[in-house]
This record gives C-alpha cells, structure tokens and sequence, in this order.
C-alpha cells in the first residue's frame, strides 16, 4: 500500500518504454501505440463483415482525432456519435446497443460525459420514471467534430468513386 504510488509510476515509466512484459501484464503494450490498427490480412480481406468492421475501424481512427484534440477517450466520443445519430436524445438500453457496451461501462462513460457538462437526462416519453441520454448545448462544438470526421470517412471510403456512384451508394444505403 505504501508503494502503491511507485509502483504506478514504474509500471507507467515502463509502458512509455516498452518494457512492460507481456507475460507478466497480458494485453500490455507500448504507450504511443494506442491508436485503431489492421492487420493486412484484414485489409485485403473481403466480405460483408470484413467490409463493415474496416469501416468501423476507419471511423475509430478519425474520431480518435477527436478524442485526443478534445481530451476526450474514444468511448466519450462514440457515446456523443451515438446520440448525434440518434438526433440527439435517446435511452441507456439504446445507447448500450448502439455502441455495444455493456450497461455497467456505458454508466461510466455516461458520468464522466455528464462531469464534463456535455450530456444530460431527461424524463422519457415511456416507461415511468424512465430518464433518455441527451446531448447539451456544450457539446455542440464536438458534435461538429465527429461529423467532420464522418464527413472524411465517407469520402475516404468512396474515393475514386465518381459522384453518381456515390449518390447511387448513399440511396442504397437508404434503402
């Protein structure tokens, strides 16, 4: 307990370094090297799930410009996509599902966004006493953030493409 601090203090010295062992700390890794990664495997890969997973990878990596420019983590920022895509309001069971968190690691996220004044609750139009997630006025700055980064996503995506495809994909996806 008396150590407890030093310890901290190598173990994060170490991560900077490189020096955490992985079989002594399974998943560690270098600090620095946090950022969404593919194998190339993954990348030449195809298929529905391949093509889905890649795009949500890539959109990781845009939004975790986001995050770093906002000291925000990556979870903040995808609740905040979440609820912008929800048009801004919507209940924990949705958001849980949407960002495929668990309840308990959605609860986390939710508090630290509500300590930072960027979301808040209000009663919802259901159940009794049911409280909705919704996006404050503060955030709104952010909010433009993440759909830049959807804006660059989309035209990463499609680049090369030319616009009548573009308008043909984007009315498939509608459909």
């Amino acid at each position: 307990e008396k150590s407890r601090l030093q310890v901290y203090r190598f173990l994060f010295d170490a991560a900077g370094d490189g020096l955490v062992p992985p079989a002594l700390l399974p998943g560690s890794f270098k600090l620095g090297e946090e950022r969404t990664q593919v194998s190339d495997e993954i990348l030449r890969g195809e298929g529905f799930l391949l093509e889905i997973y890649r795009m949500e990878k890539l959109l990781d990596r845009l939004l975790e410009t986001v995050a770093l420019k906002n000291d925000m983590t990556l979870e903040e920022v995808r609740i905040l996509l979440c609820l912008s895509e929800a048009g801004g309001l919507c209940s924990k069971k949705e958001l849980a599902d949407m960002s495929r968190m668990t309840r308990t690691g959605l609860s986390r996220v939710v508090q630290k966004l509500m300590g930072k004044g960027l979301i808040g609750t209000e009663e919802g139009a259901g159940k009794k006493n049911a409280k909705e997630i919704k996006t404050l006025p503060a955030s709104e700055i952010i909010m433009n953030e993440i759909s830049a980064a959807k804006r660059d996503c989309y035209q990463l995506m499609f680049a090369g493409l030319e616009r009548e495809e573009m308008e043909q994909i984007y009315r498939s996806e509608e459909r």
